[in-house]
């Protein structure tokens, strides 16, 4: 998988150690701690006493040794930066955390899943591995440091950690200490001696350099190696040595602004000012150089830079330059204060560049450093759209970590902000970014003011709050079914016609559905428009022409190769409950083992409206009502706010369902209480008086059914034909049994149970409705029923654990989390279970294995 399609690329030259001068300064007193048998090496101190540098020799004397190192940068503060390039590290030596590479790639976020990936991939390597983390100080108070104690903890044995840090790093530390599992290297430790500092000096070629002078130098500097760096830099080649030292330790400036300037102002004017301008980007070639000066001789000045100054840095992937980080702060900082237009304009042109050759973070980065955050805002937000289009849903949201605190400029910014937010799995925050945008808006923009009701509906929606978001359409309305922006177009139409559906608005439905098969992109007109389509003609009661819908949409989907979408989504969601009520339940549980590898993607409460019933009306199907109960009960609506809106009242119905279904009748009481009025309360109050045998109480409920959608009128005449007796039972059963001929529905038959069965047992079902007394022969093809059992090859242990875990409906993730696996290593799994038992889907998984005794029945 490659670096882009995480969003955020791994930067090669990050994984190697600092190229050292031939004549390092080696000290064995230091090595002795970095040999040790500790797992953890704890090396602090300010900037520039050689801490990179120590370490990065102990390892070039290390070849035996197998090292994972990450330098890290500001941008690491990311935590899918860190702990990409930390994957990537270790990858280099133990090849399997590329398991756990396509896990924090998948998820788009550390979790356990992950941290269980990579300290399995390491256990099974069996180590030891040098993890070194360079700089870590520049990772954010929580950025991956839970998670990275916790692979500490449990890799003991097979993983060293090696922190080089400017601050104390955020770890137990402490504990470690305590426990014997850690040693430090502190500032006292890193100070160079006199002996070690009179051999760091030997590199320069300074005139007379006493002994003692080198003492005294040292004595100034604490031992502090940068500056005994910067100081050879500057003594070098000047005549009178000891006035030369006492001008260096006589000056009232900061040493290392007084050295910088030193260093740099002894280049020729063209050098120094194209050394101020290569200390904006991250990195710089000729191209780079040439595109930033403007000048036709970049190249030539890049190579003369290169051999004037020892702190140019070359890369090896991309093969280009940098300055050492301080001395880039530093120049970066003079540059800004003393040449400020020429500073913005080359970060400016530094954006262009970078955001050109893919590399996001670092464009972002140049244009927040000038405060353009309108335009760091536009290039995250304005490919919004077109990145969901595309599947990149997750590297939407890395870069919108990107932006950090920075907050969009102005209104019609905020709401692009809130649906990249939406877009990206963010629902709440989106929320509150549309209301923010309401506040800071002008009362009398109108154009605001509709594409606020468009962002609005959208964000509201999908997160469960339909009543708040039906305010809105009536100004949608007057303004047309197109919205003229290029932020949201015509797309609210979609949004429109979910909304509506959901509502049971079918009339509203239909009279926007014709502007989403208008919209020009496939993923709107192709995919979106024939899933809406299926959902409504669903609820009109007409399921074959629903399920040819779906499936012409889920035909677009693979074509174009949507998924992960929302209008992938939406297919999906519609095929599967088309196929549930045809009893098709073999590509019924493939369809939902599709939803369940995409539902992280979309965590909206709008779209668990419609799974969470399609789900239960599954399992009872499969496993029966009792398991179809036991499911509900591992739902939570309290993990969204407000119960996620009207998530909480469907919760509340479907338990209430599958409680009634199962005769508990008192139970379900408390919840039938707290729905609110509607058909949909109405038929569970009804089921519930024909479970408790109250035949008078079921009619007076469903009085009103005849003015019902077709789906509702079926169920009400099937709870009426068991409620009633004799003729009228008989005669109730067969206007059903009508109504489900023409509706195409099969399921809501059999999901009644024996009550029902008695009733259509006293009736010619074959005349009545063919397609029902098919199934009921166990004649037609679709029910996966009866199948032999014919079993290729025995299943492995590993297999027989994922077997284990099937009938649970736990997703792959879960599967994997249990197992320490990866969500990839279960589909291999499973792919090779199918295979070995002959079937295709999950359900049938089970079914042969509890015919064979590899599951209890």
């Amino acid at each position: 998988m490659t670096a882009a399609i995480a969003g955020i690329p791994v930067t090669p030259s990050k994984l190697e150690p600092p190229t050292l001068p031939d004549d390092e300064v080696i000290r064995p007193r230091l090595d002795a701690a970095l040999d040790s048998d500790r797992q953890v090496v704890i090396v602090t101190a300010p900037a520039g006493y050689g801490k990179s540098a120590l370490v990065a020799g102990w390892v070039a004397r290390s070849p035996q040794r197998r090292i994972a190192w990450v330098s890290l940068d500001p941008l690491d503060s990311n935590p899918m930066s860190f702990w990409r390039h930390v994957v990537a590290a270790i990858a280099r030596v133990v090849p399997a955390a590329q398991e756990a590479e396509a896990i924090l790639v998948e998820r788009g976020t550390a979790g356990p899943e992950f941290i269980a990936a990579l300290a399995h991939s390491l256990w099974e390597d069996g180590g030891p591995v040098v993890l070194v983390l360079d700089d870590l100080h520049h990772l954010g108070p929580a950025t991956g440091r839970d998670d990275l104690s916790t692979i500490i903890e449990r890799c003991r044995g097979t993983l060293r950690l090696v922190i080089i840090s400017r601050t104390d790093p955020a770890l137990p530390t402490q504990r470690w200490l305590a426990e014997g599992r850690a040693v430090e290297l502190r500032l006292g430790d890193l100070a160079f001696r006199t002996d070690e500092a009179a051999a760091l000096m030997r590199r320069f070629e300074v005139a007379e350099l006493r002994h003692a002078d080198v003492e005294r130098l040292n004595d100034h500097l604490e031992g502090w190696a940068v500056g005994l760096l910067l100081s050879g830099l500057t003594l070098e080649g000047r005549p009178e040595m000891a006035s030369s030292l006492d001008d260096l330790l006589r000056s009232d400036r900061h040493l290392t602004d007084y050295l910088v300037g030193e260093v740099f102002d002894r280049l020729p004017d063209d050098l120094r000012t194209f050394a101020f301008e290569m200390s904006v980007p991250a990195y710089f070639d000729a191209d780079i150089a040439g595109r930033i000066t403007g000048r036709d001789d970049a190249g030539a000045l890049l190579d003369r830079l290169i051999r004037s100054n020892p702190f140019v840095i070359a890369t090896s992937s991309p093969p280009a330059y940098r300055f050492h980080h301080l001395i880039r702060s530093l120049l970066s900082a003079n540059y800004r204060w003393n040449h400020h237009a020429g500073y913005e304009r080359a970060h400016r042109e530094a954006a262009a560049v970078m955001y050109e050759r893919g590399h996001i973070a670092e464009a972002i980065a140049s244009l927040l450093a000038i405060g353009a955050t309108d335009e760091a805002f536009d290039m995250v937000t304005v490919p919004a759209l077109r990145m969901t289009d595309r599947g990149r849903v997750r590297e939407l949201l890395q870069w919108l970590e990107l932006l950090g605190d920075a907050h969009p400029p102005d209104a019609l910014r905020a709401l692009d902000y809130s649906l990249a937010l939406m877009l990206a799995g963010r629902p709440y925050d989106a929320i509150r970014w549309v209301d923010r945008a309401e506040q800071i808006a002008p009362s009398d923009d109108e154009e605001f003011a509709l594409i606020h009701a468009t962002t609005k509906v959208t964000t509201l929606g999908v997160n469960g709050f339909l009543d708040r978001a039906i305010e809105c359409l009536p100004l949608l309305e007057a303004g047309g079914d197109v919205i003229d922006s290029t932020r949201l177009d015509s797309r609210v139409s979609g949004q429109v016609v979910r909304l509506s559906l959901e509502l049971n608005d079918l009339s509203r439905a239909e009279r926007w559905l014709p502007a989403v098969a208008r919209h020009p992109d496939p993923p709107i007109s192709e995919v979106l428009y024939p899933a809406l389509r299926s959902w409504l003609l669903l609820k009109r009661g007409n399921v074959p022409d629903a399920l040819e819908a779906a499936l012409s949409a889920y035909s677009s989907v693979e074509r174009i190769g949507l998924r992960p979408h929302v209008a992938a989504y939406d297919a999906l969601l519609s095929k599967a409950l088309a196929e549930v009520l045809r009893l098709d339940l073999a590509a019924t549980a493939t369809t939902i083992e599709l939803i369940d590898e995409d539902v992280d993607a979309f965590p909206y409460p709008f779209y668990f409206l419609r799974f969470w019933p399609l789900r239960m009306v599954e399992q009872a199907l499969v496993d029966g009502w009792p398991a179809a109960l036991e499911l509900t009960a591992t739902w939570d609506p309290d993990e969204f706010p407000e119960r996620g809106g009207a998530l909480g009242v469907r919760y509340d119905e479907v338990r209430a369902r599958a409680m009634l279904s199962c005769g508990l009748v008192d139970d379900a009481g408390p919840i039938l209480d707290r729905l609110p009025a509607g058909n949909s309360r109405s038929l569970l109050i009804a089921r519930g008086h024909v479970v408790a045998g109250r035949p008078d109480a079921v009619e007076n409920e469903l009085a009103a059914h005849q003015t019902w959608e077709i789906p509702e009128r079926l169920e009400a005449l099937l709870l009426l034909a068991q409620a009633r007796l004799g003729q009228d039972a008989t005669s109730t059963m067969a206007a059903a049994l009508e109504l489900g001929r023409k509706s195409g529905a099969l399921a809501p038959f059999v999901l009644e149970g024996r009550r029902a069965q008695r009733v259509l047992d006293d009736l010619p079902v074959a005349d009545l409705f063919a397609d029902l007394a098919s199934w009921q022969r166990g004649t037609a093809p679709v029910t996966g029923r009866g199948r032999s059992v014919d079993i290729v090859e025995p299943l492995t242990q590993k297999e027989l654990e994922v077997l284990s875990r099937l009938p649970s409906h736990a997703t792959y993730r879960a599967i994997g989390a249990q197992l320490y696996v990866s969500v990839n290593t279960v589909k291999t799994y499973v792919s090779s279970i199918y295979r070995k038992l002959g079937v295709s889907s999950r359900a049938e998984a089970v079914e042969v294995a509890r015919k064979c005794g590899l599951l209890e029945p």
